[in-house]
């Protein structure tokens, strides 16, 4: 791996990544959190469906579900360019937006398993911050889905990009069942989700959108 090249692509843009990195982080838990708190609309439970119940319940699984934060945060920092790094916020912006507005009118909630807090850090953390709404679609799954398509443009230019695009591969496909394996979301929740991160994925950022960029592209 090329340590010289992974360091040039963290401090490069480095005082852009920490403003944006900040408003959008400030940005999305405000309304995230209001929107959890103060719903204007009757809130709605979503569907349990037979493969929801085939899932085991695992709150083992708490840490693997806050992690898609840290691997944000790394493709983030790992993005080459400002130009990039707008096509990078604005896919989470707009992810954001038309998660917080079906949020707003269609408040949707799932129901927990009973559960004895004290016997799962991570699992006590989740439940503790986050509440059983906001949970169609799930930002999780649209995030996840989102950065994988993302990833290729992030890791472009670097030795064992293929690798690196693949752990992001495996990351996102653990997040997606700790979704379901902690029981924060539902199998509609997730597909829901999911179409959106693609959606995200098709509508960016600089010469078409991230499906298009090639194993051959180069940094500009």
């Amino acid at each position: 791996m090329n340590k010289t090249a992974i360091f040039s692509r963290l401090i490069a843009e480095w005082k852009t990544k920490l403003l944006l990195g900040g408003v959008l982080t400030c940005a999305f838990w405000i309304g995230y959190f209001l929107l959890q708190r103060y719903p204007v609309f009757p809130v709605r439970a979503m569907p349990v469906l037979n493969i929801d119940r085939l899932v085991p319940f695992v709150p083992g699984a708490a840490p693997v579900y806050v992690s898609q934060f840290a691997t944000m945060s790394v493709l983030a920092w790992l993005t080459p360019s400002k130009e990039d790094l707008y096509g990078f916020c604005r896919g989470i912006g707009l992810i954001s937006g038309v998660g917080f507005l079906v949020f707003f009118f269609f408040p949707t909630s799932i129901v927990r398993p009973g559960f004895v807090p004290g016997h799962d850090f991570f699992y006590d953390l989740v439940i503790r911050f986050d509440g059983t709404i906001n949970a169609c679609p799930s930002l999780h799954a649209a995030f996840g889905v989102f950065l994988v398509a993302y990833a290729p443009l992030a890791f472009r230019g670097l030795k064992f990009k293929t690798f690196f695009v693949g752990v992001v591969w495996a990351c996102t496909a653990a997040v997606l069942a700790s979704t379901l394996l902690t029981r924060q979301h539902v199998f509609l929740d997730v597909l829901a989700g999911g179409i959106l991160g693609a959606a995200a994925g098709l509508i960016l950022p600089k010469s078409g959108n991230i499906f298009a960029v090639t194993e051959g592209s180069t940094l500009p």
